[in-house]
């Protein structure tokens, strides 16, 4: 087995996992709105979850769209192995995160029979920034080597 991945390989790849993972989390949130979870606070349960994973994907995007009329040489750039899981793992660990987040409430109210208030739900969300903020910077530092790297 290869030491390197190619980069066009590796951004895919990475894409494969942030692009459905997000759409669902989205989905979630678009769900739990709907039926009325973050009452009157839905813009800052939004205002909270939007930061943590817009700005990746438009990162991926922005970086696919640049690319995307350019002749094939990404397929000759390649990056190590080690570093590309890394960003992977990094990358689906701070997902899972996110879930826990956005799903706790949820969890809770199955095993404890009752609801979190709306407020308490936002609070918890917010709460969380305490550990998804670093957690995002690492992710984000790993993948914008991957996303940023021209040569």
């Amino acid at each position: 087995m290869s030491s390197k991945i190619s980069l066009e390989t590796a951004r895919y790849k990475l894409a494969s996992i942030w692009f459905p993972s997000c759409g669902v989390l989205f989905l979630i949130m678009a769900i739990q709105t709907l039926m009325g979870a973050y009452g009157t606070e839905a813009s800052r349960a939004w205002g909270w979850a939007l930061p943590n994973f817009l700005p990746t994907l438009a990162l991926m995007i922005s970086v696919f769209a640049a690319g995307a009329l350019l002749p094939d040489a990404l397929n000759e750039i390649h990056v190590r192995r080690t570093f590309f899981r890394l960003s992977l793992w990094l990358s689906i660990f701070y997902l899972a995160v996110l879930y826990i987040v956005i799903l706790a409430p949820v969890v809770l109210m199955f095993l404890r029979g009752v609801a979190p208030t709306v407020e308490a739900r936002i609070s918890a969300m917010e709460q969380a920034s305490v550990f998804t903020g670093p957690l995002q910077a690492l992710t984000v530092a790993a993948l914008g080597v991957l996303f940023f790297q021209k040569e």
